[in-house]
């Protein structure tokens, strides 16, 4: 995940009365890979018209349009690609861009509250499952490993589940604490 700074600094708030300065935001949109385009149809594409501007973040499941009045914005809804039909009135959105480079990460534990809890089913499949997804990237040691992963986990309290072998009347759970 990115690190939390990174995350900061990716991030805009855009609020309805805000005064916008539509040239540097779309600058920034271009520059953080979005595409430029007529109508927005896919995530990581905008599309600015006078003083309308249309964002289809690539976390978003529906795109915003943006109208401004003059340099201040007016209204933020969400709308339906297919039918241009506005789906929510919005009061503000977050909009954030990230680059995908591995050192602006760092590993998920990273963001949970300490009284986090694991639930572990099944730990050695989820391990051979790790092992297995890494196999496949282009580049695996942009990632994190299955044991580096797994130290991280054993720093909160767990729980750890395996099936009760055939034949057998009981199983094992381990409190890690």
């Amino acid at each position: 995940v990115p690190s939390r700074e990174k995350l900061a600094q990716q991030t805009r708030r855009l609020r309805r009365g805000q005064s916008l300065d539509l040239p540097e935001l779309l600058r920034w949109l271009a520059s953080n890979g979005f595409q430029n385009t007529n109508a927005v149809e896919l995530p990581g594409e905008f599309s600015p018209r006078g003083g309308i501007v249309d964002i289809f973040a690539p976390d978003w499941y529906d795109p915003v349009r943006i109208e401004l009045f003059g340099d201040e914005i007016d209204s933020i809804r969400r709308f339906e690609v297919a039918t241009q039909r506005s789906l929510e009135t919005l009061d503000q959105i977050d909009v954030t861009l990230l680059n995908e480079r591995a050192g602006d990460r760092e590993h998920f534990a990273g963001y949970l509250p300490e009284n986090t809890w694991f639930y572990l089913i099944e730990p050695t499949d989820v391990e051979e499952e790790g092992r297995r997804y890494l196999e496949r990237l282009e580049r695996p040691q942009d990632y994190h490993g299955v044991a580096s992963t797994l130290r991280q986990i054993t720093r909160f309290p767990s729980v750890t589940a395996a099936s009760v072998p055939t034949g057998s009347l009981e199983t094992t759970c381990h409190l890690g604490i």
